[in-house]
């Protein structure tokens, strides 16, 4: 069974909405053509994000990125993540854990076949080797300017029947949530996110 989990062992996902603080992690990680504080929080208002979660290191308190789930489409049966980390602070795979964390929140909390992560080469390995070595399913070119170029964007999905073989949601429940995170991680679970 699938369960929303927003708390583990190490990070809790804690909701919160676009501020300063998540303008400040962008900012960071190079994303410029942000526009300012009031357009960020202005763009946000309009914006169609379903859940927004800060992630706060349960060992030191602090926020250390922040994650997205927007552009849910019932019909079709799809949703974005998005994870954003401040690369100021050392997260310790905290990352990896907040992903799959958000994406399996995206899939209890909705009847969604797919899940959607779009991102750059510059920021692909927050999100694992195994998305990084896959194929995408779409790439916009010079789609997105970070660092002062135009970037790719690559359009990777993981699919809900995928998520439950792989063993994820056992995982999480008996490890990040409950038990040793590393201990006897599923093979596929290792590969998406390690």
């Amino acid at each position: 069974m699938l369960f929303p989990h927003v708390e583990s062992r190490r990070l809790r996902l804690v909701p919160s909405t676009a501020s300063a603080e998540t303008f400040q992690i962008l900012l960071t990680g190079g994303v410029e053509s942000l526009g300012g504080i009031d357009a960020y929080l202005a763009e946000h208002e309009k914006s169609d994000i379903r859940a927004y979660f800060l992630m706060e290191s349960r060992a030191t308190g602090e926020t250390v990125g922040f994650t997205t789930l927007h552009e849910l489409n019932e019909a079709a049966g799809h949703v974005q993540v998005g994870l954003y980390t401040d690369v100021t602070k050392e997260n310790l795979g905290l990352g990896g854990e907040a992903a799959m964390m958000t994406i399996n929140y995206a899939f209890a909390m909705w009847n969604i076949r797919k899940v959607y992560i779009r991102t750059t080469k510059a920021t692909i390995s927050n999100f694992g080797p195994q998305v990084e070595k896959s194929e995408p399913e779409a790439v916009l070119r010079d789609h997105f300017y970070f660092c002062g170029k135009l970037w790719d964007v690559y359009v990777y999905s993981i699919m809900r029947e995928d998520w439950i073989e792989w063993g994820v949601p056992d995982f999480i429940d008996k490890h990040i949530v409950n038990g040793r995170a590393g201990r006897n991680i599923p093979r596929k679970v290792r590969e998406v996110f390690e």
